[in-house]
């Protein structure tokens, strides 16, 4: 019975890479859009450093004031 039952089962010679050589499918539609990065950044100026430092320096500050406040 065993013998005869692995006799049933062949593989199917008609799929294969030949099957989806003509396969196309188009994803474009649910794919998200990014910007164009070389745009992005030309469009960007660079700030002065002393304008980029001083929020950042703010912020921590109030950071810094919380965290002693919770302790």
């Amino acid at each position: 019975m065993i013998i005869s039952s692995c006799k049933i089962i062949k593989p199917s010679g008609d799929g294969g890479a030949s099957a989806y050589a003509t396969y196309q499918e188009d994803l474009s539609e649910s794919l998200p859009q990014y910007p164009d990065f070389r745009a992005v950044t030309e469009d960007v100026s660079t700030p002065s450093s002393s304008s980029a430092v001083q929020p950042v320096d703010t912020q921590l500050d109030l950071v810094q004031k919380k965290t002693r406040r919770k302790e």
